[in-house]
């Protein structure tokens, strides 16, 4: 009997033991499921959290390379006058062609509410080709640079060459100050009036440029001959115009000074016959007196 009521003693005292623990135990093991709740949402927002920052960096990189190319677009002006550069890059081309550099003088500034520009006076002498491929140069690797003037002249050297003077009237822009954060970062610098990037070949002169206005070629230009009609003309006060017929049919009224298809240029206009002037390079006296057509009426207008 004393044991049978020694184990209930026991087992009711296991059992009050165990009930205690869990009435002990309910609120913390509830703070627990609510903070593993917790850690769960704040799991998810880490994850959200790293997502947008990998994005971020991507924008950056993208906004980075965005800025880059804005600072050195061709088109849009440096922050700071780049006469150094400019000089330099003129010196550095005449020296590797067959050019002489011959004064560089500075010019004065000026000042407007959004920019300002600076004038460079240059002059150098050499053959034709040499100097419009200079000049094809200067234009693919300047920027903010423009041409206010050229001078074109025989040159005075008296060694039989046949080399031409040229003057250039050179303006440099700039804009002093950014108008917002994107003018400059840290390692990269504004490249001033000199492209950092691109360089021209021989070959890129225009072919129409080649040939030296100052030295006549040697072959002549001829003329495709084309039948043409001089139907009258036309006066209005002073002026006075020449009515021509073409091969297709088509009318032109045509002024002195103005191309007469097929034939170059009108010179003179009378009542029964206009001269045209043919379009040679050899310059030799090609003038053609087109007669008025037969068919129209002799009074000349």
């Amino acid at each position: 009997m004393i044991a049978r009521a020694l184990k209930r003693a026991t087992l009711a005292l296991l059992l009050g033991l165990i009930a205690g623990w869990f009435v002990t135990l309910r609120p913390v093991l509830a703070e627990r499921d609510a903070v593993g709740a917790r850690v769960h949402a704040l799991d998810q927002r880490l994850e959200a959290h790293r997502r947008t920052s990998a994005g971020l960096a991507d924008q950056r990189e993208r906004l980075g390379a965005m800025r880059n190319a804005i600072r050195q677009h061709p088109m849009r002006l440096p922050d700071r006058p780049d006469e150094s550069g400019l000089i330099g890059r003129i010196t550095a081309l005449t020296a590797d062609s067959a050019i002489r550099l011959v004064d560089i003088a500075p010019g004065g500034t000026g000042e407007s509410p959004r920019y300002r520009h600076r004038d460079i006076t240059v002059r150098m002498e050499g053959p034709w080709d040499a100097l419009m491929r200079l000049l094809a140069r200067i234009d693919e690797t300047t920027r903010a640079v423009a041409l206010t003037g050229l001078e074109l002249d025989r040159a005075k050297n008296g060694d039989g060459r046949r080399w031409l003077t040229l003057g250039l009237h050179l303006r440099g822009y700039w804009q002093p100050g950014p108008t917002d954060n994107i003018a400059t970062t840290a390692g990269n610098g504004d490249s001033g009036w000199i492209l950092t990037a691109g360089a021209v070949e021989a070959h890129t002169v225009a072919p129409s440029l080649r040939r030296d206005p100052f030295h006549p070629a040697t072959r002549v230009t001829r003329v495709e001959r084309r039948d043409i009609a001089y139907l009258g003309r036309i006066t209005r006060g002073d002026a006075q115009w020449a009515l021509i017929r073409d091969a297709d049919g088509q009318l032109h009224r045509r002024r002195t000074g103005d191309p007469v298809p097929g034939l170059g240029r009108l010179t003179r206009i009378r009542p029964r016959a206009i001269t045209v002037e043919s379009a040679v390079s050899d310059g030799s006296d090609r003038r053609h007196i087109v007669r008025r057509h037969s068919n129209t009426d002799g009074r000349g207008d």
